[in-house]
């Protein structure tokens, strides 16, 4: 048996900082579980290579650091690695671990990376609070289920989880990300296993279940604070739901959708029809107080109708006796459209896509804090410098099509300036010539405009001419025709006096 003092001596080895290239880290061991602080990026490998056996290695706790670029590679002798924690520190890019064969759960919460790979083993994902917009599971475990913790990210469509990732999964949280559209069908490898679904602060308006499939255990969907007009066939997916919030959409008509196992069914916060709410809930039209049929638990807090005077109350939700309910919302939907043009926003649009803004940051607020790990100095300094560098390198790159743009205009400018025989400064600045080119312009514009006045006073003055013109010729042709009529007159009386003198003429014979 080895003695108290080797064994306090072992220990007091392990928990010394150890000092490489003038950087301090340290290692702490508890049975197949080890944590190492103060490691950054250019003493990590020697970390890692401080631990002795690393096959017996279960877990590694790697939080709370300044490491911004890792990978398998790094734990290629951690061969039995069952659980590694690297959140807040200052990731980003890609963390490829996928090397990593059995390894089970992954804590990425809080840094800035893009995509992530895990490997076949993958059980459970932390990776709440990045920039993610892609990831990859390496193979897929036939007899295990996945959860994966994604919230506050830049994952645009279920798709963004590769099929091997979406297969068997028990526990999906996608809140707070960019999704706009959801096909349940994108989870078909998962309608045995799925338990809980959460969307709610994304985008989502359209809701499709392209293979028709039915999720058999699902306890929980939240997809409240989106952007749904209708509660459709879709949603036959989720038919055995226990759970399912749609608080906060657009809802305006319900599909007549039966929820048989659901005990909370949550539609506040939308703007839905009167008459398809009835039908939902199994309200009679003449008794709108009544229990509904379906005896879905109701909200912790029914709706206030008093806002406006074409509410009413059924149960205790809010609707409105809407005649052509999908017609009303299109025009709804065309004015908010509208708003989005200068000018065009109204106050109360205004005042709902900043209460929107506002609930989705308080939201974000929540899961960072939720998910935050200590940290020491050196990693709230780095992750600042992280945070200013991709606020540089999108100024850079802004500043750079900026700079492409003001040099093709300079020399727009100047071919036009050329063009018009501009006498100017050599390299005048682009305002001062543009100036000029418009200056020249509107001369040439107040030049044509006096032509065409000219011209439209010349036109009308011919236009003057051209019906006095018409009236002397209309009168001059009157004028004719009684010159006419009196020698018609004087030919008749000629040829009266002829025949008069004629029949003198024979008489005197």
């Amino acid at each position: 048996m080895m003695s108290l003092q080797f064994c306090t001596l072992v220990l007091l080895l392990l928990c010394v900082p150890s000092t490489v290239y003038g950087s301090v880290f340290e290692v702490k061991q508890q049975g197949a579980r080890y944590e190492i602080d103060g490691v950054t990026d250019s003493n990590l490998q020697q970390a890692l290579a401080s631990i002795r056996a690393p096959r017996n290695v279960k877990e590694l706790d790697l939080s709370g650091n300044p490491l911004s670029k890792i990978s398998g590679r790094d734990f290629a002798a951690f061969s039995n690695l069952e659980f590694l924690n690297l959140s807040t520190n200052v990731l980003y890019e890609t963390v490829d671990l996928g090397s990593l064969l059995k390894l089970r759960t992954v804590d990425l919460n809080n840094n800035f990376i893009l995509k992530v790979v895990v490997g076949p083993e993958i059980e459970t994902l932390h990776a709440a609070n990045n920039n993610i917009s892609s990831v990859h599971c390496t193979g897929s475990d036939p007899y295990g289920t996945k959860k994966f913790y994604l919230a506050n990210n830049k994952i645009s469509s279920l798709r963004d989880l590769s099929e091997s990732c979406r297969n068997s999964v028990e526990y999906l949280d996608v809140k707070l990300n960019e999704i706009e559209t959801l096909d349940f069908g994108q989870l078909s490898g998962s309608t045995g296993t799925l338990k809980e679904l959460y969307m709610e602060y994304n985008f989502i308006y359209d809701v499709s279940n392209v293979k028709g499939i039915t999720f058999q255990n699902l306890n929980t969907l939240d997809l409240s604070s989106n952007k749904l007009a209708f509660l459709g066939p879709a949603f036959e997916a989720v038919k055995n739901v226990k759970s399912i919030s749609l608080k906060d959409n657009k809802l305006v008509v319900l599909e007549n959708i039966h929820f048989p196992q659901a005990h909370t069914v949550d539609l506040r916060g939308n703007s839905l029809q009167c008459e398809t709410l009835r039908k939902f809930l199994g309200v009679n039209k003449s008794d709108e107080t009544q229990t509904p049929t379906r005896m879905y638990e109701k909200p912790n807090q029914k709706e206030n109708c008093d806002s406006k005077s074409t509410l009413r109350q059924v149960g205790v939700y809010c609707c409105e006796e809407l005649p052509a309910p999908f017609v009303d919302w299109l025009i709804e939907l065309m004015h908010k459209q509208m708003a989005f043009y200068p000018g065009q926003s109204t106050e109360q649009d205004c005042r709902e896509c900043e209460q929107v803004s506002s609930a989705r940051r308080r939201k974000t607020d929540v899961i960072k804090r939720t998910n935050r790990a200590t940290k020491d100095e050196v990693t709230r300094s780095e992750q600042k410098k992280i945070t200013l560098r991709n606020e540089k390198e999108a100024l850079t790159a802004k500043m750079s099509q900026i700079n492409s743009t003001l040099t093709d205009l300079q020399s727009l400018l100047n071919e036009t300036a050329n063009n018009l025989n501009l006498d100017r400064p050599r390299n005048e600045e682009p305002l001062r010539l543009l100036q000029s080119i418009v200056q020249w312009y509107e001369n040439r514009y107040a030049a044509e405009q006096t032509v065409q006045r000219n011209a439209i006073e010349g036109y009308e003055e011919y236009q003057g001419m051209e019906v006095q013109l018409e009236e002397q010729v209309n009168r001059l042709t009157q004028e004719r025709n009684g010159l006419q009529d009196r020698i018609s007159k004087a030919k008749m009386v000629l040829a009266d006096l002829q025949n008069d003198l004629n029949d003198e003429n024979e008489e005197d014979e």
